[in-house]
């Protein structure tokens, strides 16, 4: 298989709508498809993988190379066909997985060290691991993994207003979704999309209410239930502290 890049800027929409483990009965038949959609999960996670990976001390290139090749190995040694469906979340398995290949590949390189390469024998785990997993780690992942899917969902948006024809409304509005008052005072605004000051203000609550619909997408592609949705969702919000996103979508 070839080693997966970093995503494009419009990789979210590559994204299916689905629970990612509903792909795990195609992947158990051998459906190519379901492989598909699965390296584009990973790609969209690229970013969050890579920051972890520097995170434990590798170098721009070396952190770039580990994330390539554990995305690879993934995808090569089928861990997704023996994933189970009461495991839930996507981001809680690729974590754990992200955390042993790293281990696995420290004490590998520790054992090339150690020991000639015609008289390699068993690795001793135990003896020569990386320090044991901490909050801060999490909290690193788990700080890009929300900025990758707020990434995602910001470009999926944006796709909604073009393909609408409001492409310069959305570059008007996009601020908004950031809780500031945007580039230009909401008067001049309203003037230039020939909107009233109430139809402005509607214009950017739905903004926001579609903004937040598409991130609850996004996050429904990685968990097993609407009820784990909700607890990323809620999880996401606490970690980019973007409490707007709590309010209810306002429908046309």
């Amino acid at each position: 298989m070839p080693t997966p890049n970093p995503p494009s800027d419009a990789a979210g929409s590559l994204l299916p709508q689905t629970r990612w483990t509903e792909w795990l009965d195609p992947i158990h038949q051998g459906t190519p498809a379901a492989a598909t959609a699965l390296d584009q999960l990973c790609r969209a996670y690229w970013q969050p993988i890579y920051r972890y990976v520097r995170w434990r001390g590798h170098a721009h290139h070396r952190a770039e190379e580990l994330t390539q090749d554990f995305i690879s190995s993934l995808l090569r040694r089928e861990s997704f066909v023996r994933m189970d469906r009461a495991r839930g979340r996507f981001r809680s398995f690729l974590l754990s997985a992200l955390r042993n290949f790293l281990i696995t590949e420290h004490s590998a390189r520790e054992a090339q060290k150690r020991i000639p390469e015609q008289a390699l024998g068993p690795v001793d785990d135990a003896a020569h691991q990386l320090p044991a997993p901490d909050d801060a780690g999490d909290a690193e992942f788990d700080k890009e993994w929300a900025r990758a899917t707020l990434d995602r969902a910001l470009v999926r948006l944006g796709q909604d207003y073009r393909s609408d024809k409001k492409g310069p409304l959305f570059a008007d509005l996009k601020p908004f979704l950031s809780g500031n008052d945007g580039r230009l005072p909401r008067p001049e605004l309203a003037a230039r999309h020939q909107l009233t000051a109430g139809s402005l203000d509607v214009a950017i609550l739905r903004l926001r209410g579609r903004y937040r619909e598409i991130i609850l997408e996004e996050i429904q592609s990685t968990v097993a239930t609407p009820e784990e949705a909700s607890e990323e969702f809620r999880h996401l919000v606490q970690v980019v502290g973007a409490t707007n996103l709590l309010a209810e979508p306002i429908k046309p």
